[in-house]
């Protein structure tokens, strides 16, 4: 039998950013044995040179890497120290700071420029961990609600989101919601949306990583704030009927554009359309970027 795959994860410990990480070997390890280990880069550039000439200490005892991940600007440097160090391919998630020739492999999102390229594969949005969920999970007439907040891409209005909310929340009785925050959401939020009959509220404290996935895996309609980027990909994966809720935009940014392409390819429901008539539905294809790079990288570095 072969040794598993080991994969060395480079995190700077930011949620999103382990998120990633946590997706795309995820989906290795449902392609094949891997041992993944995680390592936190040092704190000051100068470390660097000690940790490719010296074999940094956070790698001692560990195997040689096939494969070394990173997201997070902070890791960048470190992925390529780790990879002279100790060899493997480096494979960085989201548009590097540095050039992306000097990585093996960079899966950057579309919204961020990105084109497919000898050592680039572009994403319809940020990899991350929720799964496609089994039909049979799905409640009917559950829904559920993913709430931002303020952007440096979107003018949040805590009145026209709220208004939002209730006026689906009121149209069909028969539904029970749950909703939840973000740690961008204001604290007036909640005070301006007050109680709602079928609606469950949970606050972003009071939640942890695997919540919103199972929300996700039972819920037939999920309604996501426009500027929860991450969350509408999520939504998408999970294989729920996606809305979106308006947040009036700041500019029409690369980010603005990428969300207004999936409604485009009817991939969502904006707020609008749904005032008109057009209720949310599946998407005809689950969206699982995660799985598709973890396809390509085996195929590319593995076989």
């Amino acid at each position: 039998m072969k040794p598993p795959i080991a994969i060395w994860c480079i995190t700077d410990n930011k949620p999103g950013h382990r998120n990633q990480l946590r997706g795309l070997t995820a989906a290795l390890a449902a392609l094949l044995p891997v041992e993944v280990h995680w390592l936190t880069p040092p704190a000051t550039p100068q470390l660097l040179w000690w940790w490719a000439q010296r074999r940094y200490p956070s790698g001692q005892g560990l195997p040689d890497p096939q494969l070394i991940l990173g997201a997070g600007h902070a890791t960048h440097a470190a992925l390529l120290a780790a990879r002279s160090a100790r060899g493997g391919h480096a494979i960085v998630l989201m548009k590097p700071t540095l050039p992306t020739c000097w990585f093996d492999l960079c899966l950057i999102p579309q919204h961020d420029g990105a084109t497919d390229r000898a050592n680039i594969i572009a994403t319809r949005g940020a990899l991350h961990a929720v799964t496609p969920a089994a039909p049979a999970s799905r409640r009917p007439r559950h829904g559920l609600f993913l709430i931002g907040g303020r952007s440096p891409h979107h003018l949040w209005q805590d009145d026209g989101v709220a208004d939002q909310i209730k006026s689906i929340v009121q149209a069909d009785p028969a539904w029970q919601w749950e909703l939840t925050t973000s740690r961008r959401t204001p604290a007036s939020f909640l005070d301006r949306l007050g109680t709602l009959p079928g609606l469950a509220v949970t606050p972003v404290q009071r939640t942890d990583q695997d919540w919103v996935p199972t929300r996700l895996a039972r819920a037939a309609t999920v309604w996501v704030t426009e500027d929860s980027v991450s969350m509408v990909y999520e939504s998408l994966t999970a294989g729920a009927a996606v809305g979106l809720l308006h947040v009036p935009h700041r500019v029409r940014s690369r980010v603005v554009r990428g969300i207004e392409s999936l409604a485009q390819d009817g991939l969502v429901t904006p707020f609008a359309q749904w005032r008109t008539g057009t209720a949310p539905h599946p998407p005809a294809t689950v969206l699982h970027e995660a799985a598709r790079c973890a396809a390509l990288i085996r195929d590319r570095f593995l076989s």
